[in-house]
């Protein structure tokens, strides 16, 4: 079983920026609380879950965190890119399915993307059709949605 955590969004509204996250939930041996209080905590304190899942470079993916999604089946072979990397580069853009939020799906208890057409890909963690990768989240990173 993979680990219960969570992130939450820590703001200054004041300037409406992104401060840090706090990490929360079963950490290690120890449970961390949540930061509550505040102004308007369903605005403060916004939370993220840990999937369960890491990306192809072993990043953990969590709800809210923009990635990129290939088709694995037409992604080009690593060892090619010492090869020829113009040649690598172009396969790898052919397979790419999309580049999108991580979203949970509540009624079937996972997560998942979308394509850039709005078809749903597999359930992220339940094929290994397509190959992730974790560019940031939507917190830091929300220019990298923008087409």
């Amino acid at each position: 079983m993979h680990p219960i955590k969570f992130r939450q969004a820590l703001w200054d509204y004041e300037a409406d920026k992104f401060l840090s996250w706090h990490y929360w939930g079963f950490i290690g041996k120890d449970f961390i609380s949540p930061v509550t209080g505040g102004v308007d905590p369903d605005k403060n304190y916004q939370s993220y879950q840990f999937t369960g899942l890491f990306d192809r470079n072993s990043k953990e993916i969590w709800e809210g965190d923009i990635v990129d999604v290939w088709d694995a089946q037409n992604y080009p072979d690593e060892d090619e890119k010492d090869d020829d990397i113009e040649l690598f580069n172009a396969q790898k853009a052919e397979s790419k399915l999309s580049r999108q939020e991580v979203k949970r799906d509540e009624e079937a208890r996972g997560y998942y993307c979308t394509e850039d057409n709005g078809e749903y890909l597999p359930a992220l963690g339940s094929s290994d059709d397509v190959i992730v990768e974790v560019l940031g989240n939507v917190m830091e990173n929300a220019e990298l949605l923008i087409p």
